[in-house]
């Protein structure tokens, strides 16, 4: 991978989706962001922690309306589904939808952080990302090396509920 080139990170992710007028103050009780300050239809990081504050999943999410959708970028989605199934009460507003995948595009490099480019969400084969073609994808084995150096924790190392959001360089991700 060039150093100065732009490649495409291309990848299809496990999906929920919460649906409801709680969903938003479901995830601000849920995940480490302020949910009830982003903007609808803005992409944003988050991380779902254990009760010990130790990391259980890397997320996206995007709010619209009364509906959330996530993508696992990194972590278990059943454990994710039965966590949130274990604590959803009718209070709460909010249902959880289906387990579905979705690929998610980043234009990505060596030069920048993976956290300074916004990714793009493709629900379908038939949509199409704008300037794909621009673009080189990225190999699998690139990517893996690639996710390494930025510091993109992985399901079977550091996602093991014995490390914490700070110590894996995700605290930008946190908001106390």
């Amino acid at each position: 991978m060039n150093k100065k080139e732009l490649f495409l990170w291309d990848e299809t992710f496990p999906s929920l989706t919460l649906k409801g007028e709680g969903a938003r103050a479901f995830l601000h009780g849920q995940t480490t962001t302020d949910v009830i300050s982003e903007q609808k239809e803005k992409i944003f990081r988050s991380c779902w922690l254990s009760t010990k504050g130790n990391l259980k999943a890397l997320l996206e999410i995007r709010l619209m309306d009364k509906i959330a959708e996530l993508i696992i970028l990194s972590g278990d989605i059943n454990s994710i589904k039965n966590g949130f199934d274990s604590v959803i009460f009718p209070a709460d507003k909010v249902n959880l939808e289906s387990i579905n995948e979705c690929r998610r595009v980043q234009v990505i490099s060596n030069e920048k952080s993976w956290k300074e480019s916004q990714s793009n969400w493709i629900k379908s084969d038939d949509l199409f990302f704008s300037g794909i073609n621009e673009y080189k994808k990225i190999s699998l084995n690139e990517l893996k090396i690639w996710k390494i150096r930025q510091g993109i924790p992985s399901l079977d190392r550091e996602i093991n509920e014995e490390t914490n959001p700070y110590e894996l360089g995700l605290g930008d991700f946190v908001e106390l």
